[in-house]
């Protein structure tokens, strides 16, 4: 593989582990909303 490629796959890689860790920070506040709601 070139450089090129391992610089594309990790900059894939980041951006989809920091979308699951928001994505999962997003949800966990949606859960304790709602538990404070009830």
């Amino acid at each position: 593989m070139h450089s090129i490629q391992f610089f594309v796959v990790g900059v894939l890689a980041v951006s989809v582990l920091t979308l699951v860790i928001l994505i999962a920070d997003a949800i966990k506040r949606i859960g304790r909303d709602d538990h404070h709601r009830g």
